[in-house]
């Protein structure tokens, strides 16, 4: 888009030469979340949301989550830390309290037990 713009082109204008012009709607992508891959979904980790207020809920150092996929999958645990260059946390199992390392993408967060 911008190397048509800079050679004068506008987006009312049709893409061609002479008869054969035609006006074509635009298909933008939108660029993937860093760290999920060509596989997954996007959908299905950005729909968490919370009962309350129909708010996505974050994730933050001490969220119960659930994890969704991997070895640990069914397991749920406690985020004790976070890597978000790589979209990752280090959640502490409820199970045995080891602290593994999940991608985000995997990962919904859940009410805490009261």
């Amino acid at each position: 888009m911008a190397f048509l713009r800079g050679c004068g082109w506008k987006e009312q204008d049709g893409i061609g030469r002479g008869e054969n012009q035609k006006t074509v709607k635009l298909r933008v992508t939108e660029p993937r979340p860093k760290g999920l891959g060509l596989g997954a979904n996007i959908s299905q980790s950005g729909k968490q949301q919370d009962l309350n207020g129909g708010k996505k809920k974050g994730f933050e150092k001490n969220t119960r989550v659930k994890i969704l996929s991997g070895a640990d999958r069914g397991l749920s645990g406690q985020i004790k830390s976070m890597d978000e260059d790589n979209s990752s946390c280090f959640v502490e199992l409820d199970t045995n309290r080891r602290i593994v390392r999940v991608s985000q993408f995997s990962l919904e967060v859940i009410e805490s037990k009261l």
